[in-house]
């Protein structure tokens, strides 16, 4: 399913809704609205609880038939049993994107693996597009936008990242801050009950203020589709990725944490370095990477001079 030209609405929004907004700051619903202001978002911000009054000076809708009709973005902070339900009144007053940051779907079980194919399956049939669920949220410092619970706010830059682990989302943007580097945007995946790496590397490949491609996967769900993106966005940008799951215990581990089903390491490799994406094992040596490639254009052609002061570094 080809998405990206339906992207704006979620990376460029005009007006934002925080469904489950909280006057506690240190709720996921405050910390959400917290850092709309605090990144200077300039569109209209819509909290959405049952109590009505104002949140962080912000006038509140008590129910989501009361939002204007064709809110350009949600940001969904309710318990998990409340989120199929609150998808369907969404888009009944014609909301175009969903982020889910609550968690409890596939990642818990059978019965949050049911429920989440729901909530897909009523996203594909309304035409919403669907971040998470298990997300952190999303950012785009292009317009102001920080749309996760996380703390602090991310400097400007021309690092794309985006990660199917929500705490890898939080340990990039604490690392990235302590050494003053920026980003373009970033997308906490979560479960990927819709959008997918496939889908960020098509947007982050399309965006000229993205220089570099960052990202974190646990396992590939459209193996075709991901190597034909990661084929045209290396031919323009760096990609370099973290690929967990390699071990048997990891396979396990990415299972429990998000729901994945890791697939081949062989074919995983394969179509990496047949796509040309460099792959990384932490986040240190994916920065170092990133903060170089961010500074240097692109070689384009095949001649390449080292300089070294010695032979065996030089061959190295």
């Amino acid at each position: 399913m080809e998405r990206n030209d339906t992207l704006q609405a979620l990376f460029e929004p005009r007006t934002v809704a925080v469904v489950g907004a909280s006057r506690n700051p240190a709720k996921v619903g405050g910390l959400v609205v917290a850092n709309l202001l605090q990144a200077g978002y300039q569109g209209q911000i819509f909290p959405v609880n049952p109590h009505g009054g104002k949140i962080q000076d912000l006038p509140v809708v008590t129910d989501i038939g009361q939002l204007p009709h064709g809110v350009d973005l949600a940001v969904l902070c309710l318990p998990r049993d409340k989120v199929l339900d609150s998808l369907a009144r969404l888009a009944d007053v014609g909301v175009r994107a969903v982020a889910v940051v609550s968690a409890g779907f596939k990642e818990v079980g059978r019965e949050g693996y049911y429920l989440e194919e729901r909530c897909a399956q009523l996203c594909r049939d309304r035409g919403l597009i669907l971040l998470g669920p298990n997300s952190l949220g999303l950012l785009n410092t292009a317009v102001g936008l920080n749309a996760t619970f996380a703390a602090g706010v991310p400097e400007a830059g021309s690092l794309g990242f985006f990660s199917q682990s929500g705490s890898l989302c939080v340990a990039m943007l604490d690392m990235a801050r302590s050494r003053r580097i920026g980003f373009s945007s970033f997308a906490s995946l979560g479960n990927k009950a819709q959008l997918d790496e496939t889908d960020m590397l098509r947007r982050m490949k399309d965006d000229p203020r993205t220089r570099v491609i960052l990202g974190y996967v646990e396992n590939i769900r459209d193996g075709q589709g991901f190597l034909r993106a990661a084929q045209e966005a290396t031919i323009e940008k760096p990609v370099i990725m973290i690929k967990s799951g390699a071990t048997p215990a990891g396979a396990r581990a990415a299972s429990c944490h998000t729901g994945a089903a890791v697939g081949s390491e062989d074919a995983c490799q394969a179509a990496f370095t047949q796509s040309g994406i460099i792959r990384v094992t932490g986040l240190e040596q994916m920065l170092n990477l990133a903060l170089a490639f961010s500074t240097q254009p692109l070689p384009q052609g095949p001649n390449v001079c080292v300089l070294t002061n010695s032979g065996g570094p030089g061959i190295l």
